[in-house]
């Protein structure tokens, strides 16, 4: 969390804030940022899914993108959402898939900038959020909004990481397992017809390595039969 006048992050690419939204200018301006080992389009895929953060994100209720978004994130989108109790309608002011993403969501008592900066790194990628905010009640309460608003993003970040990192996992899986049936042009091998064949490789194998192969085994984790 920054306050006017305490120093700015480094950030990779800054976002393109808006005049009004310049954070040394801001009533409040709040950063967070989290380290995902995902790809950097992963990580866009999820957070571009509006719709689908009440599922996951404590603070967010009542999403909706107005047509024909259908439940996605776009150049020039707008949504409705409730958060910090109050009622918002934001409009997508920069989307550059899968680096940077932006909106502004407009109230008479406070108005705020919240953009996102996604950096791919060699593991993953690195992603950083800042919101700056403007506004009558961004004054009066310029302590209180900006330490629930930073815990919030945390929590975000944090969720975000473990859906794109299940994701990657999931998808390892689903490569590595062994005969699982994926490719209709390598079915699964029968128990049956693995034994035969390690029996047939076992009787080669005393003239080419000095231990036999071990036997076929029934993997219980991965419900498979293994060598």
């Amino acid at each position: 969390m920054f306050l006017p006048g305490a120093p700015l992050p480094r950030r990779a690419g800054p976002p393109n804030w808006p005049e009004e939204y310049q954070p040394e200018n801001a009533a409040f301006f709040v950063h967070n940022e989290i380290t995902i080992k995902a790809p950097a389009e992963v990580v866009w895929d999820i957070l571009i899914q509006v719709e689908a953060w009440p599922d996951w994100y404590e603070g967010a209720e009542n999403l909706a993108i107005q047509a024909p978004a259908k439940g996605r994130l776009a150049s020039d989108a707008v949504f409705t959402w409730k958060t910090m109790g109050l009622n918002f309608e934001s409009r997508v002011a920069e989307f550059k898939p899968p680096r940077r993403l932006a909106w502004e969501s407009r109230k008479r008592v406070i108005r705020g900038f919240h953009a996102w900066l996604i950096v791919p790194t060699d593991d993953g990628c690195r992603v950083i959020t800042d919101e700056s905010f403007q506004g009558f009640l961004a004054y009066l309460q310029g302590t209180f909004i900006p330490n629930k608003l930073h815990r919030l993003h945390d929590v975000f970040l944090v969720e975000l990481k473990k859906l794109a990192e299940a994701r990657v996992g999931d998808e390892v899986m689903q490569q590595n397992r062994p005969w699982n049936g994926a490719s209709r042009f390598s079915p699964a091998p029968s128990p049956g017809r693995l034994w035969l064949w390690w029996r047939a490789a076992q009787s080669q194998s005393r003239f080419l390595i000095a231990r036999p192969l071990r036997p076929p085994r029934f993997n219980l984790e991965k419900r498979s039969w293994c060598l």
